[in-house]
């Protein structure tokens, strides 16, 4: 009787256990079924579980995929975040450290194979395909600077700066970016410490047009529907 009991308890704590790693596995699953994965995870990795939702496109999610492995083996994919927008749209988040120095447009040489590697595959994409780069900047006022007027005219000419470097290296017009100053106003993280402010430093690319307006209908009603949850 007293095995027994033994026996018993070890396999109650054994189920305790594996509550959290099923609960973490859901998780990555239901990211996954958005395309929205670890750097280090690709979707033969992710047990497949029953969700409301489709995945996305396909050929969404090989140029995220393929964006994403260039930021790693480049060395960028702890700083690098590669994601989708509700649009359907890809978005590259490239965090101000590795692309210019503070209160400066002028790209640091070290990002320059990245970005050239990053236009070589938006290059690939539809011709119908488009990108915008949004420049953003923390809070604190410029001052003694007189190359621009405020965070706005430094946002404008940081995202100017990556989206000539990309049209110019993979050889693409012009036409099919469009540079977006942000300044300040769109802050992901407090601007009351230096992390904070240095996280809100940020370009960032959209890369639009590779859904048709049905896909991207299709795709947020099921996002709608997912956050309503099941019929009661």
């Amino acid at each position: 009787m007293s095995l027994l009991m033994t026996f018993f308890v070890l396999l109650l704590s054994f189920a305790n256990m594996e509550k959290p790693r099923e609960i973490e596995e859901a998780v990555v699953s239901i990211k996954g079924a958005f395309g929205v994965m670890p750097m280090n995870m690709t979707a033969v990795q992710i047990n497949p579980m029953p969700v409301r939702m489709k995945r996305m496109p396909q050929k969404v999610e090989d140029a995220a995929r393929e964006l994403a492995r260039e930021a790693q083996v480049n060395g960028h994919a702890e700083a690098v975040k590669v994601n989708f927008d509700a649009t359907g749209a890809i978005k590259i988040s490239l965090p101000n450290h590795i692309l210019y120095n503070t209160g400066d447009a002028n790209l640091l040489p070290e990002s320059m194979t990245f970005l050239r590697e990053v236009g070589d595959i938006l290059s690939k994409l539809p011709e119908d395909s488009f990108f915008e780069v949004h420049g953003h900047t923390d809070s604190t006022p410029l001052s003694n600077n007189p190359n621009f007027q405020d965070n706005k005219d430094l946002s404008y000419a940081r995202a100017a700066a990556v989206m000539r470097t990309i049209a110019r290296t993979s050889s693409m017009s012009l036409e099919r970016f469009r540079a977006v100053a942000n300044g300040s106003s769109q802050p992901i993280a407090p601007n009351t410490s230096p992390q904070g402010r240095s996280t809100n430093r940020r370009v960032e690319i959209y890369i639009k047009g590779l859904l048709k307006d049905s896909e991207i209908e299709d795709l947020k009603r099921q996002m709608n529907s997912a956050s309503v949850g099941p019929p009661r």
